[in-house]
């Protein structure tokens, strides 16, 4: 609030034990909204850059070994 911005995230699933049967991705991001821009992976498109800061799958590998 001090700031005067906003956060955007979220992991919004929940799945038990058993019940992943798909690739799950969750993402933040940081910077401003265009006006009439739709977030949306239909956007993405070839040459796009995908950024990752940390080990894929470690947290999907920690919940099916729960």
């Amino acid at each position: 609030e001090e700031a005067g911005v906003h956060l955007v995230a979220g992991d919004t699933k929940v799945a038990g034990k058993g019940q992943v049967d798909g690739v799950f991705i969750t993402t933040a991001g940081v910077g401003e909204m265009t006006d009439g821009v739709s977030l949306s992976g239909r956007n993405a498109k070839p040459g796009d850059a995908i950024i990752v800061t940390g080990d894929v799958g470690r947290h999907g590998c920690a919940i099916l070994l729960a």
